[in-house]
């Protein structure tokens, strides 16, 4: 089982990350481990709002508890540096996205059963990067590509309001800085070392934040749609 697993590419180690590395301490690395808490504060927050919206308020909830869930599984990737917690980093990250696809198909009224098959499909793609190299990257792409495709059939409707088109806007600047900040990790760094007195203020560190803020992007933009289908039909 664990030679199945072992062909997964995981990056780990100090020479993944441009904050500096203590190898004796604790957090490893302090801004990159103590950011994930973001994540859980997001969830927490928005729990309780999201769960006032109809019929699909459980989607909501399943969200906010994802992003519970992942601050302490990155916070555990950083100060442990353990395969196992890279690959459940990755896993868990393609039913997140899954999740947005979903819930906006149950906005557009498709079966519950239809939007559980995509979570569990999303899920269950992870298989690629046992099988390609960057079977992850892939599988992930098509996600966001699904995201976004599903959120334009949402915007699209008659009855949405404009707001939505805006808050998909927010929701894909803060996907795109995540990218680019954890692509450019190095860069970043060196970049803002040049006028700041520390490097542990990385691009890795600002990519955590954007990704964070894209889970309060998207629980906007949800709670927005919900909250306008609900009224429209009530009315």
């Amino acid at each position: 089982m664990m030679e199945f697993f072992d062909r997964i590419v995981v990056e780990s180690g100090s020479d993944h990350y441009a904050e500096p590395f203590d190898e004796n301490s604790f957090l490893k690395m302090p801004l990159n481990a103590l950011v994930n808490f973001g994540y859980v504060i997001v969830g927490l927050l928005w729990l309780p709002y999201c769960a006032r919206f109809g019929s699909t308020s459980s989607w909501g909830k399943f969200f906010c508890f994802l992003a519970v869930v992942y601050g302490p599984v990155q916070f555990l990737r950083i100060v442990t540096q353990y395969r196992f917690w890279g690959i459940v980093d990755q896993w868990i990250t393609l039913p997140f996205f899954a999740t947005v696809v979903a819930w906006n198909l149950r906005i557009l009224k498709t079966s519950t059963l239809w939007c559980i098959l995509v979570v569990v499909a999303a899920t269950a793609s992870y298989g690629f990067s046992v099988i390609y190299v960057t079977g992850f990257e892939v599988a992930l792409g098509v996600q966001i590509v699904l995201v976004v495709v599903s959120c334009v059939l949402v915007i699209r409707r008659p009855s949405s309001p404009r707001g939505l088109a805006s808050a998909l806007i927010v929701g894909l600047f803060w996907c795109a800085g995540f990218v680019v900040l954890k692509v450019y990790d190095h860069a970043v760094t060196d970049f803002l070392a040049s006028f700041l007195t520390t490097r542990h203020v990385s691009g890795h560190f600002l990519s955590k934040i954007c990704d964070f803020m894209q889970i309060h992007a998207a629980l906007s933009y949800f709670v927005l749609a919900t909250k306008h289908s609900k009224s429209t039909k009530s009315q």
